[in-house]
């Protein structure tokens, strides 16, 4: 047992190899004793055939596509046709034919056939760094009207990263080909990461008990009971820091006092955080996102804006520390990209349609101006209502964004 009375295993190495033998000799002499009788052999063969042999994999026939806008002078082989049917009409499919059979234009042609008949809006090719261009060149070579954004190394330079996804986002490309480094340097939005995490939990949490309902216990439930345990261990410590930023500056609470708070250990904390900050910045993280859950669950944008606020109402004490400083975490940029991002998502949903420039650029201004807005209201102690400010709110937004709202039927209150 270790200082935290969690039990500690050791590996017995000797004995676990002569296990190891013994399984092995065990195994070998089951399936001599299985093929020894006939009879028993052709019933087992019989079962599981029956059981797991009995699905044959479809087969998809391109013959009929016609592929309008491609290059007259190319034309498809039947297994390439074949394999654009299969992208078309399966669903997860791995091209593995041999080198030089034609998988760039089956990918190609695949990409342009699904944008045309409305199953996809834009393609995205990953490839290797060294085959943009190449890939590109091919792409053109087969369809030589097709609008497509090949990927640059000076694209993705810290200066040009944003731009360039931008482009990605609101341009009408047929397709866009980038480099592997490049697809790695896109970070995934905050929301998402956090989103994530909280799916993992509660699928940690589902297969643990559907676990528990099944004879037995294995490594893999040990290793889910572990990973919720170490969630529940994180928001410990964020309750702990709650609690001893009510008498005690961010800059001048200790690690001691953190884990005495709560009755734990300076090893148990720096398994999950590097620093006090570390653990701030994953609990702004954590909130930030569950605030802007609580905007998402109102059936109107006013609705939604008084969720948001009452809950900031409850968790004032973290938000004010995130934005007084741009130090710890740069809480107000992440407010700013989400509250933009959720507008733009709720327009998508309601138009099935990209918003237009000037949408979107009346989206940004007016999205920063709300920050500015609710980092005042915060640092000023919530001088009004939850339902004043979500009031003032949709009174500052311009007219064509009310105009825009009011017609998707989604904005209430003026």
């Amino acid at each position: 047992m270790n200082e935290n009375g969690d039990e500690i295993r050791v590996l017995n190495k000797k004995e676990t190899m002569l296990a190891s033998q013994k399984q092995d000799a065990m195994k070998a002499a089951f399936k001599d004793w299985i093929f020894k009788d006939q009879q028993r052999r052709e019933r087992l063969v019989k079962v599981y055939n029956e059981r797991f042999n009995s699905i044959r994999p479809r087969e998809y026939d391109g013959s009929h596509l016609t592929f309008p806008g491609m290059n007259p002078e190319i034309e498809l082989r039947p297994h390439q046709k074949n394999a654009v049917a299969h992208q078309l009409y399966g669903e997860n499919v791995l091209l593995a034919h041999v080198v030089g059979a034609g998988k760039t234009y089956e990918m190609v042609a695949a990409a342009m056939e699904s944008k045309r008949l409305g199953l996809s809006q834009k393609n995205l090719f990953v490839v290797p760094n060294h085959l943009t261009e190449q890939w590109g060149a091919e792409f053109l070579q087969l369809y030589p009207g097709a609008n497509i954004l090949v990927a640059t190394k000076k694209d993705f330079e810290p200066a040009n990263r944003k731009r360039f996804c931008s482009r990605i986002a609101t341009g009408d490309y047929d397709a866009v080909i980038i480099g592997h480094t490049q697809f790695e340097r896109i970070p995934l939005s905050r929301e998402r990461q956090i989103a994530m995490l909280e799916q993992q939990i509660e699928d940690i949490t589902f297969s643990i008990e559907e676990a528990g309902r099944e004879a037995g216990q294995n490594y893999s439930v040990k290793q889910m009971e572990k990973t919720k345990k170490s969630e529940q261990t994180k928001l410990m410590f964020a309750n702990s820091i709650k609690q001893c930023m009510k008498t005690t500056s961010v800059e001048n609470i200790t690690i001691k006092q953190i884990v005495d708070n709560c009755n734990s250990t300076r090893q148990t904390f720096y398994r999950n955080f590097k620093d006090k900050y570390d653990l701030i910045n994953w609990y702004f993280d954590r909130i930030l996102l569950e605030s802007f859950a609580q905007m998402g669950s109102g059936k109107y944008i006013y609705e939604g804006l008084v969720k948001k606020f009452n809950y900031i109402k409850q968790e004032s004490l973290f938000f004010k520390v995130g934005f007084r400083s741009d130090d710890t975490n740069d809480l107000k940029q992440h407010d700013f990209e989400m509250i933009n991002q959720f507008y733009i998502n709720l327009i998508e949903e309601k138009t099935h349609q990209i918003p237009s420039k000037e949408i979107l650029d009346l989206l940004e201004m007016y999205c920063h101006s709300s920050v500015y807005m609710t980092v005042k209201w915060v640092l000023e102690d919530m001088p009004v209502t939850s339902e004043k400010l979500a009031k003032l709110m949709i009174e500052a937004m311009p007219n064509k964004l009310i105009n825009l709202f009011n017609e998707l039927n989604i904005l209430r209150s003026m």
